[in-house]
């Protein structure tokens, strides 16, 4: 082993913790987006926001680099086997302590 390889070793384990952490988060607040987006729908709005808490990695996520990136490609993942696009999210991060951050999804229809 070299510290090359221990470091992207690393790297490669956080990364992909991360993207399953992002198709998680959909498919644990699946029924709450469906909810929103079904209300949204009924009054006429072609614009559905829904915001939860995400204790994954907070500190890597916040920093919004590659943990955040890998991160939102799991999530937008989950979405694309929903058939929506990634044009039409919006994914942010917002820190609520140093355990936990809140993950807001924009949907424009």
């Amino acid at each position: 082993m070299s510290l090359r390889t221990d470091y992207t070793g690393g790297v490669d384990t956080a990364i992909n913790a991360a993207i399953t952490a992002g198709t998680a988060f959909g498919t644990t607040n699946a029924v709450d987006i469906a909810t929103a987006s079904t209300t949204a729908a009924a009054v006429g709005k072609s614009t559905v926001t829904f915001s939860a808490a995400e204790a994954h990695n907070a500190a890597g996520i916040i920093l919004q680099g590659t943990i955040w990136n890998a991160y939102k490609s799991g999530l937008i993942s989950y979405f694309a086997g929903q058939d929506i696009m990634s044009s039409e999210i919006a994914i942010t991060v917002a820190a609520v302590d140093g355990s936990s951050n809140t993950v807001t999804v924009t949907f424009t229809f």
